[in-house]
């Protein structure tokens, strides 16, 4: 098969089975007059609304953490809706600047409030900055066609699809080779002082505020000479040519009482009853609370390090790169395993490679613990269809394997905006090496960030917050949160045939009882066939 019908196949298939130092802003005769007729638009909205402006990032970090030439200081961000108000946090202290990078932007109620800061910002004279991956992008160009209209605000999309309505997803099909490639790289840095790097985009399910689905996600949060690093990686995908500004995309003729009427409905839904509820579980969250504090020392700890930071250079999206000048080209030969390793991937497909530095680890007795999506939580089917290949594998050679439950009753995060049965999807993006190392950013360990995405990691030598973080997620490895799945003797009554002595066991806890399962467990008939269906065909280099 041609890798164009390969790729082909793969679109209609997708299509089927699934829903789913600043420049400063070009300046136009068109768009000066249209920004100095809205401002006072902007204005007005904002003071409908008004939210305060943060105290600047000296009030709440020490000189040290700020500026010391050697270590930057960190935040692990595991809680939902703690990372959510550090983002916040981030924009409603920034001075001088904020540069946005996001590879999915959803609307939803954490988007209009997000919104809501960066337009304030912008009011105060802060420069913004966002760059957005066009994948999911054009039916929100009307929203970021008028944002992009106030005179401090500029947006760029990445990779962009001229289509923006008709033909756009066929579009898509017949130029995967090009548009297939995506900016995965999630940042958000406010002053070249602090920025936040990892796993999450920008919408509700990512921080706790859907009804149906919350991904579990991990971000680190980082103050001093880290956030030049991460602006120097904006600032180079800025300036490629694969970034295209919006209004160059997007045309839209925007008449005053038309912008008046969208300003008008934007405000109504800051002002719904979800809107203000999220707001107020953001006041109680863990990460707020901390700056709520009148009296003793209002500087926050931190974890210093000096990290090691890799990004991908734009034009990977181009198909003509080395592949040593690849994240995973780079990190593959700075790590060395002594003890153990545990990798955290939602889409977890393991090269050759990967496979081959299993076999040698365990030879040398070193633990590997992998932990993944199971056929149930996956939002991705057809990636759990190409990690299936894998997993009888990784079972027989020794590998500590995990899937996650994808019900259970969330009362880890007592503050978050619906702390009820969800369904759960794994999104995190980590990996824990011997006690000492923190892997962390936006890669998964998949064939899609090797070879077709652009990505970003950061890898800390801190061992406290290595082994705090390790901690924390060994508390949840029982049977309650995740399937820990084994190869075991296959009962009469569950072998598929007569030879099938051994196979894949998924145990887990029900009602405190102990389960065990042979074939995938709670998954529907519908999600089996279309894993099973995907299989099929041989797309692995595409997911």
């Amino acid at each position: 098969m041609t890798d164009i019908l390969k790729i082909s196949l793969l679109g209609v298939l997708l299509f089927t089975l699934t829903s789913c130092a600043i420049a400063p802003k070009q300046a136009t005769e068109s768009n000066v007059q249209l920004e100095q007729e809205f401002r006072p638009l902007f204005l007005n909205s904002s003071l409908k609304h008004p939210i305060q402006a943060g105290k600047g990032f000296s009030y709440y970090f020490s000189e040290k953490t700020l500026n010391s030439p050697e270590s930057s200081g960190f935040l692990p961000l595991s809680d939902p809706m703690d990372a959510f108000s550090a983002r916040l946090f981030l924009i409603d202290n920034a001075r001088e600047t904020i540069d946005i990078q996001y590879y999915l932007f959803h609307n939803g109620d954490t988007t209009s409030i997000l919104i809501d800061h960066i337009l304030q910002a912008a009011n105060r004279g802060v420069k913004v900055r966002i760059l957005l991956d066009d994948l999911d992008i054009a039916s929100k160009d009307k929203i970021l066609s008028m944002t992009n209209l106030h005179p401090n605000i500029e947006i760029k999309l990445f990779n962009p699809i001229y289509f923006r309505k008709v033909l756009r997803n066929w579009s898509l099909v017949f130029n995967m080779d090009t548009l297939g490639r995506r900016m995965h790289n999630k940042s958000l840095t406010a002053d070249g002082l602090a920025t936040i790097i990892g796993g999450r985009n920008i919408g509700d399910e990512y921080y706790a505020a859907d009804d149906g689905r919350l991904f579990l996600d991990f971000d680190l949060m980082s103050v001093g000479p880290f956030a030049k690093e991460v602006e120097y990686q904006f600032d180079v995908y800025w300036q490629s040519d694969w970034a295209v500004a919006i209004d160059q995309l997007a045309k839209y003729k925007f008449e005053r009482e038309d912008f008046k009427e969208s300003l008008e409905a934007y405000d109504s839904l800051l002002e719904s009853k979800n809107v203000l509820e999220t707001r107020q579980k953001l006041a109680k969250t863990p990460f707020s609370k901390r700056f709520q504090k009148t009296e003793g020392s209002h500087y926050l700890d931190v974890f210093y390090a000096r990290p090691k930071f890799y990004f991908d250079p734009p034009k990977k999206v181009s198909a003509q790169m080395d592949h040593n000048k690849t994240i995973s080209g780079q990190i593959g030969s700075s790590i060395n395993v002594e003890k153990e390793i545990m990798i955290v991937s939602p889409y977890f497909i393991p090269s050759p490679q990967t496979i081959k530095d299993f076999e040698q680890w365990i030879r040398q007795g070193i633990k590997v613990t992998v932990i993944t999506n199971s056929m149930a939580s996956t939002d991705v089917a057809v990636v759990y269809s190409g990690y299936r290949e894998y997993r009888d594998a990784l079972l027989q050679m020794g590998v500590h394997l995990y899937e996650l439950r994808p019900r259970v009753i969330i009362n880890e995060y007592p503050h978050s905006v619906n702390p009820r049965e969800q369904h759960l999807s794994l999104h995190t993006k980590l990996m824990l090496i011997d006690g000492r190392y923190l892997v962390a950013g936006s890669a998964n360990m998949d064939p899609r960030s090797k070879q077709l995405n652009t990505e970003l990691v950061a890898i800390l030598d801190q061992p406290v917050l290595a082994q705090q973080t390790q901690t924390q997620i060994e508390k949840v490895l029982n049977g309650h949160y995740v399937y820990k799945l084994a190869w075991d003797p296959i009962p009469e009554s569950e072998k598929a045939n007569a030879y099938e002595d051994y196979g894949v066991a998924w145990h887990y806890l029900e009602d405190g009882k102990p389960k065990v399962a042979y074939h995938s467990p709670e998954t529907s008939l519908w999600r089996k066939f279309s894993v099973g269906f995907m299989s099929l065909f041989p797309i692995e280099g595409l997911l």
